[in-house]
């Protein structure tokens, strides 16, 4: 606010100078509020019509407004009138990666990173394409490397943690220190409040639930969220939808119209929204984002509820002290966890989610297509790691005829498709074999694409979730490597539920038996291709109402323990 009130003095004082607009508009921008500043950028653009770094500035507001091809004219100007400054080659580098055009986004980044190799925000903008295009280990190796001479640094490590989750090599240690160095500054930023204002601890008493969100909108988690919001009981829970993204959508509508109290929260600094939260004397904050982008975990450090939770959204520990439990289930978290989480596991009786696709649903395919068996993925690239792809090929090369179908928003580029082929050879699968599809127009296309696949394979160590269940949807069996942790373990939680457990795996040996043997079984797949749909949306994965006592039971059994706390 300091710098807020210096410019509101100086464009004040100095009504008709160019600094005035420029400065308040910047500081309007980088407290959150991009659409008072854009008004301002632009006043300041018609008095000095060359100045790169306005045009910079343009760029990052016209970024967070989603007006993206505004951004980039403004940062392509930028590095024209003064092509040394790393910043506008960052920028321009950010734009083109939210604008999913990466192959345009390594060039810039890497030139501002020859210009400033420490460059934090250059060093997560490379990482982020690297991760986004099948090379996340390479991303983590990167970022730990620039941590190494400054460990605190929020910018990196805000990337690094999240991304520590999907590389197999990233060990326990490692994912639990970064998870801490987050939660440290968290809690140095809180300096110690305590906001909640809640007084009554009665065991059985109606809840006021806050679910903390950045994806109350088109989103995975939605169709998550929709049954949890539609059927969990309003005698003894009022849920409080805590919207902390500021585009919206028909799902966003829809979520909202399935919450008590909606807040849309998105505008609100970590301080402010922990008051808001606070005066709304919510009882359990469910934060679904934990370390992931847009997440607002922050909040949990200033203690605005009388007990906060992990659920959903994110596989690893938030090892925030003021987050006390996750609610996770027996499949998922079957052994000791101490090792990885410093929250207490709330394991449900049977599935922690509850899958609802929707309606005006595609028919999936129930006839056999032509020719050798296609395997296929949908999974979020960021998934497909070394592991991954070593998995894969041994599928491939025990089925000789057979071919992979990828598909992804980066997979529609040049880059992850050429990382990709790259590996499969290095790993003895032609890539003549692999087939790549980008995003589609439409849910319903999206779904329409699991027609060209016979058999999915899962993502390890971090496994698909909203995939396996579309997969099932449109008829298509899943195959999933089960391992010992929440990351690789949720994949058979998903398919116990749906009661089709033959298609766990436990050991690489056994997941490559499994595919090749349903490859090489046409009857057993035409009867999965007929039958899926209806056993997955008569399972208990798609039962919302019992979810939905399962989960009261859940956020009960918390709430008792809050109440023993006192």
């Amino acid at each position: 606010m300091q710098a807020e009130e210096l410019a509101r003095r100086l464009l004040q004082a100095k009504p008709r100078e160019f600094d005035g607009y420029y400065l308040l508009a910047a500081a309007l921008h980088f407290s959150g509020r991009s659409e008072q500043a854009m008004p301002l950028a632009k006043q300041a653009l018609g008095m000095q019509p060359n100045h790169p770094q306005l045009h910079n500035l343009l760029a990052q507001i016209s970024l967070k407004l989603r007006k993206l091809d505004d951004a980039l004219a403004h940062a392509k100007r930028a590095v024209e009138i003064e092509p040394r400054d790393p910043m506008g080659h960052n920028t321009l580098g950010a734009v083109y990666l939210i604008r999913e055009e990466a192959e345009h986004a390594m060039e810039p980044l890497t030139t501002a990173l020859r210009m400033n190799p420490f460059d934090s925000s250059a060093i997560n903008n490379l990482a982020r394409v690297m991760s986004d295009h099948c090379m996340v280990e390479e991303a983590c190796v990167m970022l730990d490397r620039a941590l190494q001479p400054d460990p605190q640094n929020f910018v990196l490590l805000q990337n690094y943690t999240p991304l520590l989750n999907y590389p197999l090599g990233a060990s326990v240690v490692t994912r639990m220190a970064a998870a801490r160095s987050m939660a440290g500054i968290f809690q140095q930023r809180a300096n110690g409040a305590n906001l909640c204002k809640v007084t009554d601890f009665s065991p059985q008493r109606k809840l006021r639930v806050g679910v903390l969100s950045f994806d109350f909108r088109m989103h995975s988690c939605a169709f998550f969220l929709r049954p949890l919001l539609r059927y969990v009981s309003r005698e003894g829970f009022e849920l409080h939808g805590l919207c902390c993204n500021s585009l919206h959508d028909d799902v966003t509508h829809e979520l909202r119209g399935l919450c008590d109290k909606w807040h849309d929260v998105s505008a609100l600094a970590p301080a402010a929204l922990a008051k808001h939260i606070a005066d709304a004397k919510i009882d359990v904050l469910l934060d679904l984002g934990g370390y992931t982008s847009g997440s607002r975990l922050e909040v949990c450090a200033f203690s605005p509820a009388a007990m906060h939770v992990s659920y959903m959204g994110y596989p690893g520990t938030t090892a925030m002290p003021q987050v006390s439990w996750r609610i996770v289930d027996r499949v998922t978290d079957t052994a000791d966890q101490s090792d990885l989480f410093t929250e207490r596991l709330h394991r449900m009786d049977g599935c922690f989610l509850c899958y609802d696709p929707g309606t005006s649903l595609p028919e999936p395919r129930k006839v056999k297509r032509g020719g050798p068996v296609t395997f296929g993925s949908f999974s979020a690239t960021t998934k497909i790691c070394s592991a991954t792809v070593e998995l894969w090929a041994k599928v491939l090369r025990a089925v000789p005829e057979s071919t992979l179908f990828i598909k992804g928003w980066a997979m529609g580029g040049e880059l992850a498709p050429a990382t990709l082929r790259k590996r499969f050879e290095a790993a003895g699968v032609s890539a003549a074999r692999l087939r790549f599809a980008g995003r589609t127009k439409t849910g319903a296309d999206h779904l329409r694409m699991y027609d060209q696949v016979d058999i999915a394979l899962d993502t390890t160590p971090y496994v698909g979730t909203t995939t396996t269940c579309e997969a099932l949807l449109m008829g298509v069996p899943v195959m999933t490597l089960a391992g010992s942790e929440h990351r690789s373990r949720v994949g058979a939680s998903l398919l116990t539920a749906a009661g089709v457990p033959e298609l766990i795996a436990n050991s690489t040996d056994e997941f490559v038996a499994l595919a090749a043997g349903l490859a090489g079984d046409e009857a057993k797949l035409a009867v999965y291709h007929t039958t899926l749909r209806e056993q997955l949306l008569g399972s208990s994965l798609c039962d919302g109402p019992a979810f939905a006592k399962r989960f009261e039971t859940a956020l009960r059994s918390v709430w008792q323990w809050r109440c023993e706390q006192q």
